[in-house]
């Protein structure tokens, strides 16, 4: 086996570029475990619901990812940190739950996500062929943001 490798001196390697922050924490959690690791260290929290709440009916599904954010926000509240600064993202379309069958079902999905303490919703963008898991109609995605931005916009934002 033939190995090569290069050396160098006088280089300072830094984690990230110098005057920058620390990079923002997303840490995905389904369970009190990672829960309790999102309330020390995240900045955000990131779910799907997990493994098993892929086969949930939807009503189970949105019961289930609204748990999990109060067992997110107990997290914060034991390490006394105010829950209402941490980002919290729910990825939609990979079990029952599927926003992008129509605009409206996109817009009540978004909704359901406001409702249960989500203030992120990230959607799977349309790929494969129609009757595909993943496959959507572009215009669903166009028309479906515009009109939840349009339903939650927040004066002096974007």
């Amino acid at each position: 086996m033939v190995r090569s490798c290069a050396g160098y001196s006088g280089v300072d390697t830094l984690p990230q570029p110098g005057g920058q922050g620390r990079p923002f924490l997303l840490v995905a959690a389904h369970g009190p475990r990672a829960a309790d690791l999102v309330g020390r260290f995240g900045d955000g929290w990131s779910t799907y619901g997990g493994a098993s709440a892929t086969g949930l009916a939807p009503e189970e599904f949105w019961q289930e990812v609204a748990r999990q954010s109060v067992m997110v926000s107990e997290a914060c509240d034991r390490h006394e940190r105010d829950a209402g600064t941490l980002r919290r993202s729910l990825l939609l379309g990979y079990g029952s739950v599927q926003p992008l069958t129509s605009v409206d079902d996109y817009v009540a999905c978004a909704e359901r996500a406001v409702t249960a303490g989500f203030d992120e919703l990230v959607v799977y963008w349309p790929e494969g062929e129609r009757g595909s898991r993943f496959w959507s109609d572009q215009d669903v995605h166009a028309v479906g943001v515009r009109r939840v931005r349009s339903a939650f916009s927040t004066p002096g934002r974007a």
